[in-house]
């Protein structure tokens, strides 16, 4: 989806007026999930498409508002989650002891300056991402 938002960015740079490129545009950024720039997309895109096209940018349009509340309630229920990295990934215990995963006192440390958070913090989905990478989850 990345560089379906970069092809579509630069045919907008090129062709101000081509729907197809705002409709491509907003279908990368909700792949990716940025449902607001989406929405954005479509606004921008919709005085320039005709006919059909037009049909099609009121559909992708409500779907990317579909999908907005949806990512609104499940923001809710989990007040704020940060993509967090914890590589290196522990290979040797010296590793370990530089990661939020292999120490608990590190983890403490980062929790404590944390305003609001003590308590409420949980590391999950470790290596969801790969490489390590997890998030923090702070409940509410």
């Amino acid at each position: 989806p990345h560089l379906a938002a970069a092809d579509a960015l630069r045919c907008i740079e090129l062709r101000t007026d081509w729907a197809k490129a705002y409709f491509r545009l907003a279908l990368a950024y909700l792949d990716m999930g940025g449902c607001d720039k989406a929405i954005e997309s479509l606004h921008r895109g919709m005085p320039h498409a005709k006919g059909g096209s037009k049909a099609d940018f009121e559909a992708l349009l409500l779907q990317a508002k579909e999908q907005q509340e949806r990512q609104e309630e499940q923001d809710d229920e989990v007040e704020g989650q940060y993509d967090a990295w914890f590589t290196p990934v522990p290979n040797s215990p010296q590793a370990a002891k530089k990661t939020v995963k292999g120490n608990p006192e590190f983890f403490d440390r980062i929790v404590s300056q944390t305003k609001g958070a003590a308590g409420r913090v949980e590391v999950r989905d470790v290596d969801a991402f790969g490489g390590g990478r997890g998030l923090f989850a702070l409940q509410p």
